[in-house]
């Protein structure tokens, strides 16, 4: 069972994947901007931000439980956003 819920939870995250490009695809062509120039960009910022955050959190004036929470939420993104 344990490998089923395994491939159904990556499933999933691909299919959550697949949706957060499209919105950002949307964006792109309701601003008129050619999705290969967006693209890019988008997976540039996502490896930029993977080994700023961690650190940079340690430092922003903000609540720890909110940090926490934030912290989860990045444990449970997909490999490719997890941070």
């Amino acid at each position: 069972m344990d490998v089923m819920f395994y491939i159904l939870l990556k499933a999933i995250n691909l299919v959550q994947l697949a949706l957060l490009y499209k919105h950002f695809e949307h964006w792109a062509i309701k601003s008129d901007i050619p999705w290969r120039a967006i693209k890019p960009h988008l997976d540039d910022a996502i490896e930029k931000a993977r080994p700023l955050w961690p650190e940079a959190l340690k430092n922003l004036p903000m609540n720890e439980g909110h940090k926490q929470q934030l912290r989860a939420h990045w444990q449970r993104l997909d490999e490719d956003f997890r941070v």
